[in-house]
């Protein structure tokens, strides 16, 4: 895999500070862009998101023109004629330097037709970490590892109250037929997905608790794509 960081082209490999915050920490932010052949598809989007996660949290940062580095990086990877998953990622890895992006991409195929089975996690959620797309991940990847030892497709997560938070890899809409709501909470990633589908339907938020389930005819798994 070919990839930008610090303004040059690498492959495969990423040397880290082993004193850095980032080494030592997991500190930094990342988002998941669909590439769909022809587009970066809600490129402002993911930039928003992760920039408000890097102000946020007081981590300097550099910038570069997104959309050029990124069909460049498609391009070196032979995918710019290819669905693909493009990774930005900014972790801090020295106290003494600004954060400089990572780009990558890797080929991606969906299946937006399928139909996903939930396991609802054992282990709630409950941090103001979570509204935001932090490289410290571990949390979300060991949940989504336990519900795919069972045979399930991804993890349902809930906070202490048992009400429904998200899925450990995407936001989730839900509709008992005639309208759609969004799981109410702000202790979880405000998908750029749910962003989207905002934009054509109208959708509420509701606090959704477990009990509540059976209310509902329909529940959509609105992917952020995989890490």
């Amino acid at each position: 895999m070919i990839y930008f960081y610090k303004n040059g082209f690498h492959k495969d490999q990423v040397r880290l500070n082993i004193q850095g915050p980032a080494f030592k920490f997991g500190l930094g932010f990342f988002e998941t862009l669909l590439y769909n052949q022809k587009k970066i598809c809600h490129l402002n989007a993911h930039l928003t998101r992760i920039f408000s996660g890097l102000e946020t949290f007081s981590v300097p940062f550099q910038r570069v023109d997104f959309e050029s580095v990124i069909l460049e990086v498609l391009y070196q990877n032979g995918l710019l004629n290819k669905f693909a998953r493009i990774n930005i990622y900014y972790f801090l890895d020295s106290d003494q330097e600004a954060s400089s992006p990572l780009i990558a991409a890797a080929p991606y195929s969906s299946a937006p037709d399928k139909t996903y089975q939930l396991y609802i996690s054992p282990n709630h959620l409950h941090t103001h970490l979570s509204s935001h797309k932090s490289m410290n991940y571990m949390y979300y990847h060991l949940e989504r590892t336990l519900a795919l030892q069972k045979g399930f497709d991804d993890a349902l997560i809930t906070n202490p109250g048992k009400y429904i938070l998200e899925a450990s890899t995407a936001s989730l809409l839900f509709s008992d037929g005639i309208k759609f709501y969004s799981p109410a909470s702000k202790y979880k990633l405000p998908g750029t997905s749910v962003a989207v589908a905002s934009s054509v339907l109208d959708i509420k938020k509701k606090a959704i608790g477990l009990d509540n389930l059976p209310a509902f005819k329909y529940v959509y798994v609105l992917t952020r794509l995989s890490a």
